[in-house]
């Protein structure tokens, strides 16, 4: 019993490693890549999204919360500086490097109210650009 308990553990621990390391350079080769705007693939999460630099990028921001009486959706677009692939949790510039999303880009959110009402502020960098 003791045996297959630690057998057990091992087979966890082992595949569980195994979501740690990055995808290889082959990934791109191997997998369907979708680019923003087309149809969602029937199973998510297993392509690869292109967002190509200068491409306009929807984005959502919902402000809610129990210090509102209501919600707020508000609608913008921005465009990339870069291309920029997404797999799973994993980002890439060039579709052959990846890191862990929360490596290569850095989000940062500060706030402040003053008379002129509230401000939001959300930053979002390529963590290896100064």
């Amino acid at each position: 019993m003791r045996m297959i308990s630690v057998l057990f553990c091992s087979i966890i621990l082992i595949s569980g490693c195994t979501t740690l390391l990055a995808p290889g350079s082959d990934l791109i080769d191997q997998t369907m890549v979708a680019q923003l705007g087309d149809t969602e693939p029937a199973e998510k999460g297993s392509y690869i999204l292109h967002i190509p630099a200068g491409q306009r990028v929807p984005i959502r921001i919902l402000i809610d919360g129990t210090m509102f009486r209501n919600d707020e959706n508000i609608e913008a677009e921005v465009s990339l500086a870069r291309d920029l692939y997404l797999y799973k949790y994993w980002a890439s510039y060039d579709g052959k490097n990846w890191k862990k999303w929360n490596d290569l880009v850095k989000i940062g959110v500060s706030s402040g109210m003053g008379t002129k009402g509230a401000e939001l502020n959300a930053t979002i960098d390529d963590a290896g650009r100064k």
